[in-house]
């Protein structure tokens, strides 16, 4: 089953767990079928 145009209401691609490859995982986002996300920071 493949899916398209998702909306990932809830990403976190901000974390450190990024850091290293971020910009190469957003670019794959469209190519998976998402097409708009809401990155939801967090600092307390």
């Amino acid at each position: 089953m493949s899916y398209t145009h998702i909306f990932d209401s809830h990403a976190h691609y901000d974390d450190e767990a990024f850091d290293k490859d971020r910009k190469a995982v957003l670019a794959e986002l469209p190519q998976k079928g998402i097409c708009h996300l809401i990155d939801c920071g967090a600092s307390l």
